[in-house]
């Protein structure tokens, strides 16, 4: 029978009792240090938050500000607030609402719900001051890099208390770095799904690998883009013999030239200038040849096409050289047919397959396909389209792609309800889908191809596994960029549990006789 948290400010018998969730708002708020609280996807961040602005509210009062990046995930914030706490005085921002309308909104309640632009905006204007904000909640936090909203508001809300909450804030020393400045983070606690209070909550999640052969037809095709970068290299050793290259071209490593070649121009060697545009066509077709093998004919030709024209209005002196090739030429010309006679890749006839597997076992299963590009995620929604017992939908973001128009936040919510309720059995998602996305009964998740990152990696297959035990497939084509970047995933997030369990704040026995500020738990 399950225990219910028992708080003054929490409604009785909602919010079942987990010792790792208390344990983490204890050490938090007993600390009183800004923290980053790293959970796996799927286990109750959000219940953390929620005994964290109970305490606060019962302590210290409002205002408690919580940010999530999209629209769809403030509402959900929004209601698992209301489903939780007695305080009621809770409300979603979003920048559809008058500014004279948010700004009474803001005076009116303790919880405000919002997207850190809308906030941002917000208090440059002054409609929202930021200093009465006395509990700061970030959601997603390994957005708060660069420019990002979360950034500005964090910096203005400072004098209060502030919370970062993220599944994955990646394996990049100098990313976590940034995030924990732009934060003012003090303290992180971690936990993993090996944790003894955490493992029996967390579904098994089984991950296959299914590899594919490259298909033959496009060989041809991948051949002449190597052939034009061995051109290029050849060139470049001529030119400069004392400039050694690796042997084996990666971007990784491309990047990694650039960055010598632009510190030996800044140590003086001006001779080196033209080395970079070479360098730049290398890094092209390498590109180039990275979407020939993850995504396909169509979405490598439409890339090279666009070189082409780059090149021809002459806008990039890159794009120029590139233009003028034989072989680049030859690559986009024999590209043309190869790419009208592929009807259909066998990874979205393999994706077929399984989702007419899964749905025979289980009728009511819910799958998830995630795809990096659009081209690609029109291909794999039409293919489904024809098959007996699939109901797809493309979930996509609200940024239009030439004639392929984006969907409004409001679509999002409804096709992600339709998603929930068995409208919908299949969703075809692009990047919008990884974050946040609160569907417990996602059985499948599909990978169309593997991405380089460990945040996506993480966040992706945490949409399956959060309330029974999920599937997660990755499709990749062997002896490829596609298969090396997924051990790059791996590599990296195992280099980020690492470093992440070396910074965990959590204390590594109890004191006799300290106080918490829990003491409701």
């Amino acid at each position: 029978m399950s225990e219910y948290v028992v708080h003054p400010e929490i409604k009785e018998n909602t919010m079942e009792r987990r010792e790792y969730q208390e344990s983490i708002a204890r050490n938090v708020l007993s600390k009183g240090k800004n923290s980053l609280i790293v959970l796996p996807t799927g286990v109750g961040k959000t219940e953390i938050a929620v005994l964290i602005i109970a305490e606060v509210l019962h302590t210290k009062g409002p205002k408690i500000l919580l940010l999530a990046p999209t629209r769809p995930l403030v509402n959900q914030h929004a209601e698992r607030l209301r489903k939780y706490l007695k305080n009621q005085k809770i409300v979603s921002i979003t920048g559809v609402i008058k500014p004279e309308e948010r700004k009474v909104m803001y005076d009116d309640n303790d919880i405000i719900v919002s997207t850190p632009q809308v906030i941002e905006n917000d208090i440059s204007s002054g409609i929202l001051e930021p200093e009465k904000i006395s509990l700061l909640i970030v959601d997603e936090a390994h957005r708060s890099v660069g420019k990002y909203a979360y950034t500005y508001v964090t910096e203005k809300c400072r004098n209060g208390f502030i919370i970062g909450l993220t599944a994955s804030p990646g394996s990049d020393e100098e990313r976590l770095k940034e995030i924990m400045e732009n934060l003012h983070i003090e303290n992180v606690e971690i936990r993993t799904e090996s944790d003894k209070d955490v493992s029996p909550y967390v579904h098994g999640i089984k991950i296959e690998v299914i590899k594919l052969q490259f298909p033959p037809e496009l060989e041809p095709m991948r051949e002449k883009l190597r052939e034009i970068i061995s051109n290029l290299v050849g060139e470049i050793q001529e030119r400069y013999p004392e400039f050694n290259l690796p042997r084996r071209l990666t971007k990784g490593k491309i990047v990694e030239v650039q960055k010598r070649v632009w510190a030996e121009i800044e140590r003086g060697n001006k001779t080196l200038y033209p080395l970079l545009s070479y360098i730049s066509m290398i890094m092209k077709v390498l590109v180039a040849i990275e979407y020939l093998e993850t995504q396909g004919p169509a979405t490598c030709l439409e890339y090279l096409e666009g070189i082409y024209k780059s090149g021809v209005e002459r806008k990039n002196r890159s794009d120029m050289k590139l233009s003028r090739m034989r072989e680049f030429v030859d690559a986009i010309i024999g590209g043309r047919e190869i790419a009208s006679n592929f009807k259909i890749s066998p990874k979205i006839k393999l994706i077929g397959d399984i989702v007419l597997d899964q749905i025979k076992v289980n009728p009511r299963s819910r799958i998830i396909v995630f795809t990096n590009y659009r081209n690609i995620n029109i291909e794999v929604y039409n293919y489904l389209s024809t098959l007996p017992g699939v109901k797809p939908s493309r979930f996509l973001g609200q940024s239009t792609k030439g004639t392929d128009r984006g969907m409004s936040q409001k679509e999002q919510i409804r096709i992600l309800e339709m998603f929930r309720n068995g409208e919908i059995n299949v969703l075809i998602s692009t990047q919008i889908g990884e974050e946040g996305l609160d569907i417990p009964e996602t059985d499948l998740v599909i990978f169309h191809e593997a991405v380089g990152s460990e945040i996506r990696n993480i966040q992706r297959r945490g949409r399956t596994g959060r309330a029974r035990p999920g599937r997660v497939v990755f499709l990749i084509y062997e002896d490829t960029m596609d298969e090396g970047l997924y051990y790059a995933s791996m590599a990296k997030e195992r280099k980020m549990k690492t470093k992440l369990k070396n910074m965990d704040g959590r204390p590594r026995k109890k004191i006799r006789g300290q106080s918490t500020l829990l003491d409701f738990f």
